[in-house]
């Protein structure tokens, strides 16, 4: 079987296209038993998902980036702050255990979504884009892990090599119009807050009173998220959106 998983491997890092690479892992994937798997790029310490390829079942994956759910999925927060592996078994978590509501729909629409088990990997260090494998299967952990005739951490690593592109899928569009849109003065007032200016100084740079600067700081950070102005523009600069 060693010898078969290695030869597979090989053909499909002789694919050059992200589409093709991506069915070939998926089919040997089903074939060495497990249901679902998910290669994703993702900063889990900001939580943010840059792209992410899989078979799990569609509407549970709409559902996940419409909900927000990598805000409470364990899974991305335990793992962000660097190299390591974490099995997830669903629908455990009670409304009483559950740190939020949401929290607990997560757990339980993972379960609905027929993802029992989850082994999840991330390759990485913090506060940077790393991967993240996870692999899915309908017996429990243990069972997981002896019934696979490749070891799971090595097989997830091997998997954080080959697939490293977005492929065409639902997913990966979802994510990709939920993107940020930022305006052209809330991108300036934290491209010049990157830059050292304070209030006053922008307010001079761009011509606007200080009320207008705090308020097009007030927007950026709703619309990212953030606590603070500089945690937005911490934020937009990791996602590539400003002027500098």
């Amino acid at each position: 079987m060693t010898n078969l998983i290695a030869d597979a491997f090989e053909k499909i890092a002789a694919t050059q296209d992200p589409n093709a690479r991506w069915a070939a892992a998926v089919k040997l994937s089903e074939a060495l038993g497990f249901t679902n798997v998910l290669v994703a790029k993702a900063n889990g310490t900001l939580k943010d998902i840059h792209w992410m390829n899989t078979n799990m079942p569609a509407d549970w994956i709409e559902e996940y980036i419409a909900q927000s759910y990598v805000d409470v999925d364990p899974l991305v927060s335990k793992l962000a702050h660097g190299s390591a592996s974490m099995a997830l078994a669903s629908g455990q978590l009670s409304r009483e255990d559950a740190p939020s509501e949401r929290a607990y729909d997560y757990d339980h629409g993972l379960k609905g979504a027929g993802l029992s088990t989850l082994m999840c990997t991330h390759f990485g260090q913090a506060n940077v884009p790393g991967t993240y494998v996870t692999l899915c299967s309908d017996t429990d952990i243990v069972d997981m892990q002896r019934q696979s005739p490749i070891d799971l951490k090595l097989f997830s690593a091997l998997l954080s090599i080959v697939i490293t592109e977005p492929v065409k899928s639902v997913p990966n569009s979802t994510l990709l119009q939920a993107e940020v849109a930022l305006t052209v003065r809330q991108r300036e007032v934290l491209s010049l807050l990157a830059d050292g200016y304070q209030n006053v100084g922008i307010s001079e740079k761009l011509g606007i009173t200080e009320v207008a600067v705090r308020k097009h700081f007030a927007a950026a950070r709703q619309v990212l998220g953030a606590a603070t102005r500089e945690q937005a523009m911490a934020i937009a600069l990791q996602k590539g959106l400003l002027f500098l």
